[in-house]
């Protein structure tokens, strides 16, 4: 079910909504679930408050529920398949949380007893708008301010009523010549929403083919990445450049209402992650190494991001080396000893085309001026801590670096995307030789040779 309302494919419920413009998404979540019954909740994210659209919504879903009872097996196979793929995907923590607190892919199972329970009698409908004057009413010992209303159900204002199923095609299991091509460029999150919105149906409908287009974006760069027959791609590739390059006005308009709720999305997220985010701008854009933002809630945060003294092989395998022995070190002193707040990190860093040491802290105590002042004790101490690195741990450290650089993603995109920003970084790459260059003494020359100079990216309170 979740599935088939979230497909993106041309002429899905979904892109029909879009298109229109009276949903950009739909979520689909059990909030309540027992054995002696269950709660499924079809959340629709609507693009204007009246009531009209929530009539032209329900219309058009109930339509979509009748069409959906007329699917085959081979339907829902393929449904079900690509909502196995997507899950197997993911890291394994994002599916351990995925089978505690939401629910993972099913087989079909139950199918036609659910479909049998989805009449418009039978459910309930929640409406939430900032316009809307409720009174207040109890509900599990909280207050709520509700308004309950007669609704408008069936809308006579719908523009299409017919929507597409899609089947795998024949002899998928067989491909050949598969290939994986990852091409990308520095975009603003703007331009990202652009191109999400352009791509987002040919993605969907290259997955029913069963292949991949992904677009990501990763430390200020847009990546598109496409996996298949080397035809198929060559043609895709082409496809997807004809869209981007003359973008049609439903899919600007798309785009820009995307980006209005990725901002919104910032707005509500913790202090830190909002100055994650901009650090790439930051980076790439200013030559100014000290900038202020505006975040959500009353927390202070700073990040400090300190680059590589000189993009070699060498100072690269040292920088990632000496980061190994400051995260635990850091992490201690204002997490466990002073317990200054929430975020206590520092660690190897890539982005923006550039690698370094990142330090961030977010904290409810102090602000960010004595923030910054932490970690530029901290940094004092560095040398310090270098003295007291044994030979025994050095070589420890070295031997992990050996190991991770023989750990390859086992998906083949995520390790073409690593790939990629590699290359566009254009990091050397590290091998055996240098890593067994890196000392104590290079350790030190990592800290001595940039002083100070770092990007230094803070909060307004």
């Amino acid at each position: 079910m979740r599935q088939l309302l979230t497909d993106e494919a041309p002429d899905s419920l979904l892109d029909i909504l879009r298109t229109q413009a009276l949903a950009d998404d739909v979520r689909v979540s059990l909030p309540y679930a027992s054995g002696s019954g269950d709660i499924l909740s079809i959340e629709f994210l609507v693009c204007d408050t009246t009531s009209a659209i929530r009539a032209r919504i329900e219309t058009l879903f109930c339509l979509w529920l009748q069409q959906i009872r007329d699917l085959s097996a081979a339907h829902l196979q393929h449904y079900s398949a690509l909502a196995q793929r997507d899950f197997s995907r993911i890291t394994p923590l994002d599916q351990l949380r995925t089978r505690t607190l939401d629910f993972p892919p099913a087989a079909q199972n139950g199918w036609q007893t659910l479909l049998a329970e989805l009449h418009p009698r039978n459910m309930t409908r929640l409406w939430i708008a900032p316009d809307i004057l409720g009174r207040s009413t109890p509900a599990q010992g909280f207050n709520l301010p509700v308004c309950f209303d007669e609704w408008d159900v069936i809308s006579d204002n719908v523009i299409k009523s017919s929507f597409a199923f899609y089947l795998p095609p024949n002899g998928i299991e067989h491909k050949t010549d598969e290939r994986v091509h990852t091409t990308g460029a520095p975009l603003t999150l703007h331009q990202a929403c652009i191109v999400r919105a352009c791509l987002r149906a040919l993605s969907a409908q290259s997955a029913h083919e069963g292949n991949s287009l992904v677009f990501t974006h990763v430390q200020g760069n847009g990546l598109l990445q496409l996996s298949g027959p080397l035809e198929w791609v060559t043609r895709t590739l082409s496809t997807a450049r004809a869209l981007l390059r003359s973008p049609s006005a439903i899919a600007l308009t798309q785009g820009e209402r995307l980006f209005e709720q990725e901002q919104r999305k910032a707005e509500s997220e913790i202090a830190i992650r909002t100055l994650l985010e901009k650090l790439p701008e930051v980076i790439s854009e200013s030559s100014e190494k000290l900038h202020e933002f505006v975040t959500a809630g009353d927390d202070a945060a700073v990040l400090v991001f300190r680059p590589l003294t000189e993009n070699t092989a060498v100072c690269l395998a040292a920088t990632q080396i000496l980061a190994s022995f400051l995260e635990p070190a850091f992490f201690q002193q204002y997490r466990v000893e002073k317990n200054i707040g929430y975020v206590v990190s520092c660690r190897f860093h890539q982005t923006a085309r550039q690698s370094g040491i990142l330090f961030a802290l977010q904290s409810p105590a102090y602000d960010a001026q004595a923030l910054l002042g932490f970690i530029d004790a901290f940094i004092a101490q560095i040398p310090a801590l270098i003295d007291g690195i044994s030979p025994q741990a050095l070589d420890e450290k070295r031997g992990a670096l050996r190991e991770s650089l023989r750990v390859r993603p086992a998906d083949r995109l995520e390790a073409a995307r690593q790939q990629w920003l590699r290359e566009f970084a254009a990091a050397p790459p590290v091998d055996e030789t240098a890593i067994a260059e890196v000392t104590a003494e290079l350790l030190k020359a990592c800290v001595r040779a940039r002083g100070r100079e770092a990007w230094r990216i803070k909060t307004i309170i």
